[in-house]
């Protein structure tokens, strides 16, 4: 049987984990061997298909060398007795450590590339890092076509841009939910900028005193936020519940949901959220991910990274209009037709061929 093996830092919340997810029981269903090595831990919010084998690499040194050379050792390791046709990494960090790890192997790698690499990572040195090693991939996935602008030509040909599948059975936007809620679901990190969020909720707090706000997620930024919200006196409005096994069903409960991001790849979220039908809001952030699918004040409204003015306004609109609201909901399910599992699954597995094949067929 055919071997896929998928490298990723943790399977917790988060979009990549969802996809690493979806493909996997897709390739799965398609009769591949599928192995999932977890380089940051055994977190596991997402697969529970026994036939998909979790490796998780726990190191544990305190030192950050001798940290990072046990992940790369471990990773070799597995990679060498498992010995999977084709490897796919996903996450930048993750990525250096899976090129290091495969260094003289046979092995065919693709790396997927999940956020703006014109941003991310932070540091300008890991990210001159990451240009260099890439070089020795065989294949890239990325998200939009502006990520794939930033390489070099030599890397965009071994490249393609394909979306985040969606699952099949999320279920669709309550609109008369008694729940009154805006909500948002990311991790809880600076490039999420959820500060503007909770801002542009405090301005519209007395005009709609009802609704209050849900951000759903884990991260380092939680007690600088909740410090945030106990300053602008909404502890009784704003609250920080962390991860839900059950984001789908609050997702349909809520009334908006809103993506402040400053930068991102594809929101898993939003996509998820448009395909819910819930009326979402998007920061138009650089590379492009948000407008590929939200067409504004069509199916959703997309403002300026860093615009609180931009979100307060586009917040009174939805939350004051049950008609725009509902038609917006209505053009947003649209998206779940383009981003089903079983075809997104399926530009992926036709790219894997393509990549693996030289001198083999699978």
């Amino acid at each position: 049987m055919k071997k896929v093996m998928f490298v990723i830092g943790v399977l917790s919340n988060g979009g990549a984990e969802r996809v690493i997810s979806i493909l996997a029981k897709e390739m799965i269903r398609k009769g591949y061997e599928v192995s999932i090595v977890t380089v940051f831990g055994d977190n596991n919010n997402y697969v529970t298909d026994k036939r998909i084998t979790l490796y998780p690499i726990n190191q544990k040194y305190k030192n950050k060398m001798l940290r990072v050379m046990g992940i790369l050792r471990k990773t070799r390791q597995l990679i060498k007795q498992q010995n999977p046709d084709l490897i796919i990494s996903f996450d930048t960090t993750i990525n250096i450590y899976t090129i290091v790890s495969r260094t003289f192997l046979p092995n065919k790698l693709i790396v997927s590339e999940r956020n703006d690499p014109y941003q991310y990572p932070g540091s300008k040195g890991i990210r001159k890092v990451r240009d260099f090693l890439y070089r020795f991939c065989d294949g890239f996935v990325f998200q939009t076509e502006d990520a794939k602008k930033y390489f070099s030509s030599r890397i965009q040909e071994k490249g393609v841009v394909i979306p985040n599948p969606i699952i099949s059975d999320l279920p669709y936007w309550n609109e008369n939910s008694s729940e009154k809620t805006i909500i948002t679901a990311s991790r809880l990190n600076r490039q999420k900028n959820l500060p503007m969020l909770i801002n542009a909720y405090s301005r519209i707090k007395d005009s709609f005193p009802e609704y209050k706000l849900k951000i759903f997620g884990v991260g380092e930024l939680r007690e600088e936020l909740l410090n945030q919200i106990e300053h602008l006196g909404l502890s009784d409005k704003v609250t920080i519940p962390g991860f839900s096994n059950d984001i789908h069903t609050e997702m349909a409960n809520s009334d908006l949901f809103v993506i402040p991001s400053d930068y991102e790849g594809i929101s898993n979220s939003m996509l998820e959220a448009l395909a819910i039908g819930v009326p979402v809001i998007s920061t138009d952030s650089p590379i492009g991910g948000a407008k590929m699918f939200i067409k504004n004040e069509e199916n959703g409204i997309l403002i300026k990274v860093r615009d609180t003015d931009g979100l307060v306004q586009a917040m009174n609109q939805i939350l004051s209009d049950k008609k725009f609201a509902k038609n917006l909901s209505y053009e947003a399910r649209k998206i779940r037709k383009d981003l089903q599992s079983e075809k997104i699954a399926k530009i992926w597995v036709e790219f894997a061929q393509k990549i693996y094949r030289g001198n083999h067929e699978w």
